[in-house]
């Protein structure tokens, strides 16, 4: 059996949502296995590639089905914290808030929010500082403690 590369894995999980939804069947059974048998390097860039795509009435169950792999396969994040979370901002659908409790769990409750909190005072684009602000809600991080700083 070949081992997908990280493009093959992005488009393997859009394909499984659109079609199955975010349900476990065989074909879930399969998708798994087959990201599970990639390197690591493509299982990391292939689940988070779902978030740099522009999938418009698919991007929420695609990124919760890659949310939820990425927290079940917990792959080791394979850049530094602000690119993880630069990469979210052009197309994260804010419901999905798998992927940020992922990302909490690779880089810790400090160094997300400091990459967060960074960004959002150099965002210039208001969609961009309201993803920013949402990721915080995920945190659980309210409005009052970020203005004690």
């Amino acid at each position: 059996m070949n081992r997908l590369n990280q493009e093959q894995i992005t488009d393997a999980i859009i394909t499984y949502a659109t079609v199955h939804g975010l349900g476990k069947n065989k074909e879930y059974k399969k998708l798994h296995s087959l990201v599970c048998n990639a390197s690591k390097q493509d299982r990391y860039f292939g689940l988070m590639g779902v978030f740099l795509r522009d999938l418009k009435a698919e991007r929420l169950r695609v990124q919760t089905l890659a949310g939820r792999m990425l927290l079940k396969i917990t792959p080791k994040a394979m850049e530094r914290c602000e690119e993880a979370v630069f990469r979210l901002l052009a197309n994260w659908d804010v419901s999905a808030e798998e992927v940020i409790l992922y990302l909490q769990s690779q880089f810790g409750d400090e160094s997300l929010l400091s990459a967060i909190v960074e960004m959002e005072s150099t965002a210039q684009d208001e969609n961009d500082v309201a993803r920013l602000k949402i990721m915080k809600y995920w945190l659980g991080i309210s409005a009052h403690s970020e203005e004690e700083e």
